[in-house]
């Protein structure tokens, strides 16, 4: 958990300093989703899909596996890709 506080405290660092480093965004996914904290963590991707990150980026992306499981991750991916998503 120790590392845990780090981690965020050098990621939102990362995001003060530049507001669209994408890979920042996503390491927040990462830490929270280690915490089971979903939630948070789908919202940390939307945050960087605002930034610009791609879908094909995120699909590739083996750190958002346990996301990419959710119910929710599919209705994020929709909100912001419906053209990309097949049915």
């Amino acid at each position: 958990m120790g590392e845990n506080r780090l981690a965020k405290q050098y990621l939102f660092k990362a995001i003060e300093l530049d507001t669209n480093y994408i890979l920042a965004y996503l390491g927040m996914s990462y830490v929270l989703t280690s915490e089971h904290n979903f939630t948070e963590a789908l919202r940390f991707v939307e945050l960087a899909i605002q930034k610009k990150a791609t879908i094909e980026q995120l699909e590739k992306d083996e750190n958002l596996t346990a996301l990419r499981a959710k119910p929710e991750w599919t209705s994020l991916m929709k909100k912001y890709f419906a053209e990309k998503i097949k049915n």
